[in-house]
């Protein structure tokens, strides 16, 4: 798969357009594939485990009244 590392290598900041970026990409994969976690994004944007780490903790504060955690998959999913 396409690495993304050339997007990632902008977005260590925590500027509000750069958290917006990440939080944006975070629910691009939810939108592909109906969940998302840490292993998805190192799959699809080639991030370290530290770099997906703190995107899905940007996301889980922004959309955490609206995720439900899987025990059984490991991941979070949007509630219904």
């Amino acid at each position: 798969m396409k690495s993304y590392s050339s997007l990632h290598t902008g977005l260590g900041s925590d500027s509000d357009s750069d958290l917006e970026k990440r939080i944006e990409l975070v629910m691009s994969v939810h939108r592909q594939f109906g969940y998302v976690n840490r292993k998805k994004l190192i799959e699809i944007y080639g991030l370290s485990q530290l770099q997906a780490g703190s995107w899905m903790r940007d996301f889980i504060r922004v959309y955490a009244k609206n995720l439900k955690w899987n025990l059984e998959q490991a991941h979070y999913s949007m509630r219904t």
